[in-house]
């Protein structure tokens, strides 16, 4: 089913990520490849930091624990079981907290980007995809390929994804340095990194049928204003916002993952046509500029200028969400656009 261990095990970054960690013997990779300040805690946590780290007295958090390991048949309810299961509880909220990035534009907008770049691909760059999808059973149409990184998402072979959906920038950010882009990975350096190993016919075809997908779905990703933004929010996730007349309150990421899109959920492919055919000459001279870097510090332009700024009252409204659903468009067709100069430059040098 594709990499079973990280791609820098492929090669895929031209310098070391990280250093040799301990290694699974079932998927032979690393088991982290960096612990979040949440597993570091819980990796070997003692009671003076379990009690700094919650702000609560240590002797509640025992009996707490007792009370539940006695109802529920846990087994001993004495302090080292206590200490063993906090730390595991922990543990799997530090996951559930870090590990889980937001993922770009659903996948409607990830389907009407693939397929915009699909009408734009040469003759011999379409074989090379449609060879590569008939690797794996199942995996025939290019638009579908695109939405492979979120459906892998429970797998835990491919957790060392999660940091390549998006950047975190400083405020003010003007311009992106490789020193932006952490150890780990980032949106930036994984949509370079995958353009490579599709490239490069010496990789299996498993890995660089993995590359085509993954490429697809970064270049939406990057495109996503809120996948290149501030670290202290979560890209928008812990933002909550009103949407139009929605009393309901909702993450101001999933506005623009889910929401704006809403209306083309039921024809996304004729709608995708309709942006493929309309792109002008202009646009396409100026969009076949620059790299993954510029369009990266395109969105966090954007968010910085536009996204951050209407959601300032809490409440998207009306005009808010036509002027959002234009920009939308745009980027929906400047990432198809751009991902067809990646993949025809890949695959029809």
């Amino acid at each position: 089913m594709g990499w079973p261990k990280p791609l820098s095990a492929h090669r895929i970054t031209a310098r070391p990520i990280h250093k040799p960690a301990r290694m699974c013997h079932r998927w032979r990779r690393p088991m982290s490849i960096r612990l979040s300040r949440v597993g570091r805690l819980t990796a070997g946590i003692l009671p003076g930091s379990m009690r700094a780290m919650l702000g609560v007295p240590l002797e509640w958090i025992r009996g707490v624990c007792k009370r539940v390991m006695v109802i529920n048949g846990l087994g001993d309810p004495n302090a080292a079981n206590c200490r063993r299961r906090v730390r595991l509880a922990l543990f799997w909220l530090g996951l559930s907290l870090i590990a889980s990035p937001a993922w770009g534009w659903g996948g409607t907008g990830h389907r009407m980007i693939c397929e915009i770049a699909w009408q734009h691909l040469t003759p011999a760059a379409r074989r090379e995809v449609q060879g590569l999808l008939r690797v794996e059973r199942g995996s025939s149409r290019f638009n579908e390929s695109c939405t492979w990184a979120d459906r892998i998402r429970g797998d835990s072979r491919y957790d060392f994804l999660a940091p390549w959906h998006y950047l975190n920038l400083p405020p003010g950010t003007t311009r992106y340095r490789d020193r932006h882009c952490p150890r780990q990975g980032c949106v930036v350096r994984a949509i370079e990194e995958t353009r490579a190993i599709l490239a490069d016919s010496r990789h299996s075809r498993r890995e660089r049928l993995d590359a085509l997908r993954l490429l697809g779905h970064f270049v939406g990703d990057v495109h996503q204003p809120l996948h290149v933004s501030h670290a202290r929010d979560r890209g928008g996730t812990l933002r909550t916002v009103r949407y139009g007349d929605d009393p309901a309150p909702i993450s101001l990421h999933k506005v623009w993952d889910d929401r704006l899109l809403d209306h083309w959920d039921a024809d996304w492919r004729p709608v995708s046509l309709r942006m493929a055919r309309a792109l002008a000459m202009d646009e396409r001279r100026l969009w076949s500029k620059g790299d993954a870097a510029d369009w990266a510090m395109e969105s966090f332009r954007l968010t910085e200028d536009q996204v951050y700024p209407q959601a300032l009252d809490d409440v998207i409204d009306a005009s808010e969400i036509a002027a959002a659903q234009r920009l939308v468009e745009t980027r929906l067709r400047q990432a198809g656009w751009r991902l067809a100069g990646l993949l025809n430059s890949a695959l029809d040098p």
